[in-house]
């Protein structure tokens, strides 16, 4: 899976909305349910699956599913 799918599949978790509804290009301004409760659980399952904190570099730059992507994929081994 890529890492960009990974991303996908965690906001659309963390939001509790179907895959189908988070797409690759998917902001802040473009899924209603990603306001600042939102914002903060997608953080958190971020958090969650990296198994660490995120760096104030990488919070400040999370805004879509195509921020969040490089951050998984310098996870994997």
């Amino acid at each position: 899976m890529s890492s960009l799918e990974s991303a996908r599949r965690l906001v659309a978790t963390a939001l509790d909305l179907d895959l189908a509804e988070v797409c690759d290009t998917g902001d802040l301004d473009s899924i209603p349910a990603w306001d600042s409760l939102g914002h903060m659980k997608v953080i958190l399952a971020l958090e969650s699956a990296l198994g660490r904190p995120l760096t104030s570099g990488e919070l400040a730059g999370i805004r879509g599913v195509a921020d969040i992507a490089p951050i998984l994929g310098r996870s994997s081994p």
